[in-house]
């Protein structure tokens, strides 16, 4: 059993940032760590995406910025 690797982060300095955010879960779901769930079951509005660590089961959410909002990866 694999303990959730995964920090808050309140809000996004930049693009780049969360572009880096988004290849890093990619890598995480590729290597079997978390999976990307399907947006109808989160229930968190259509830009939020929620992802789930295999290990403990925890679902996060990733909120990217839009608008003056600057995002956020918090769990739900």
């Amino acid at each position: 059993m694999s303990d959730c690797k995964w920090y808050e982060i309140d809000s996004f300095a930049s693009p780049y940032e969360v572009t880096s955010f988004e290849t890093y879960l990619a890598r995480q779901v590729a290597e079997g760590h978390a999976e990307e769930l399907p947006p109808a079951s989160c229930e968190l509005g259509s830009s939020a995406k929620c992802f789930r660590w295999k290990g403990t089961g925890d679902i996060w959410r990733l909120v990217p910025p839009q608008g003056s909002t600057r995002g956020c990866w918090q769990p739900v």
